[in-house]
């Protein structure tokens, strides 16, 4: 062999030296590991829930739990009809007795008749009397706004049985529960004597709240 050839072969073990030399350690950096990933940080470990993919690679979306809002309850339901009113009601003073049904469309008053059946009130010369299962307590100067007002006024403010005549007297307020348990208000207007003297007529504002 001559002598450049063989200088050029020393060149080339020369640059392969030098190439050896200049690769890393690469075991060492595997196996010293400065900064090891933790086990629950590690891709595949992950404890943390995720959407799953859909065919194709795209991402499902998220199904988040909602609270329906509840509907709302219906409205209650009274247990009497519209009230019925009458500006002016007049139990006549003319007669030996008057008797009043507020349970009537429209209430209604008969006299001179025995019978009491379906009598709420009846008006004599003693005054006025109740019927039987028939309720009167002394009630709001104004028109109650609910018929449970005036029924709880007849069951709490009682007037007894009977009211006497010489405490008849005009704005006097009755609350009347009445035989068939339809609630009555009456509001006394005036008094109307008589040219013929005895008991003076009575005229009232009256309010009838019947039950369904």
């Amino acid at each position: 062999m001559d002598g450049s050839v063989l200088a050029a072969v020393v060149a080339v073990l020369g640059l392969l030296v030098a190439c050896v030399a200049m690769i890393p350690d690469w075991a060492g950096l595997i196996s010293s590991d400065p900064d090891p990933v933790a086990s629950s940080d590690r891709p595949g470990l992950s404890t943390t829930a995720t959407s799953a993919p859909a065919a194709g690679g795209s991402t499902l979306p998220s199904m988040t739990a909602t609270s329906t809002p509840a509907e709302p309850a219906p409205a209650a339901t009274s247990d009497f009809l519209p009230p019925e009113q009458l500006d002016r009601f007049k139990i006549p003073g003319g007669h030996d007795y008057a008797k009043v049904d507020f349970d009537s469309h429209p209430p209604r008053t008969w006299v001179d008749v025995f019978r009491s059946s379906g009598m709420d009130l009846e008006y004599s010369t003693f005054g006025l009397k109740i019927g039987d299962k028939v309720l009167m307590g002394s009630g709001p100067a104004k028109r109650p706004a609910s018929p449970e007002e005036c029924l709880s006024a007849a069951q709490t403010q009682s007037l007894g049985t009977e009211i006497n005549h010489q405490d008849i007297e005009s704005g006097m307020v009755l609350c009347v529960s009445t035989t068939k348990d339809n609630v009555a208000w009456l509001k006394l207007l005036r008094t109307r004597t008589r040219s013929g003297g005895g008991k003076p007529d009575l005229e009232f504002t009256v309010v009838v709240w019947h039950r369904r």
